[in-house]
């Protein structure tokens, strides 16, 4: 689209509300639109990941899929684009990926080894792979 042109339009709806939170990332699945995540900052709070498998529904649900993480902001989050069940997420304690987040509680795994333990604000993934270096959660 041309941003400049008169012609193009932004068209927002809101499919969920998480008063008082700052929203870190929002992930949309390359391989399909309904399955989003989103990650949460500010200390103090229980929560900090939502994931959704029906986020263009009028009625779309997000879920909570915090599973075993601690209580801490998480900044960012992708997925997987060869296996979508696989999702990354970059914390301020490093990088933790989970092999099913449609699990009702996901199992999160850190990559301690192929990742320090430095605060992660951006993630991609590559093609049919997970993050495996720095280089791919800054």
């Amino acid at each position: 689209a041309d941003a400049d042109s008169s012609a193009t339009a932004v068209t927002v709806d809101m499919v969920q509300n998480l008063p008082g939170r700052n929203i870190t990332s929002i992930a949309v699945d390359p391989n399909n639109n309904d399955r989003v995540l989103v990650t949460c900052g500010n200390y103090g709070n229980s929560n900090y990941v939502y994931y959704s498998s029906n986020a263009t529904s009028t009625s779309a649900n997000f879920l909570v899929k915090d599973g075993n993480l601690g209580n801490f902001p998480v900044y960012a989050a992708t997925f997987d684009k060869g296996n979508s069940a696989y999702a990354i997420i970059g914390t301020e304690f490093g990088i933790f990926s989970t092999e099913n987040i449609n699990m009702a509680s996901p199992q999160w795994g850190g990559l301690a080894n192929e990742s320090p333990h430095w605060e992660h604000w951006w993630c991609r993934s590559g093609q049919r792979r997970l993050p495996r270096s720095p280089r791919d959660c800054l």
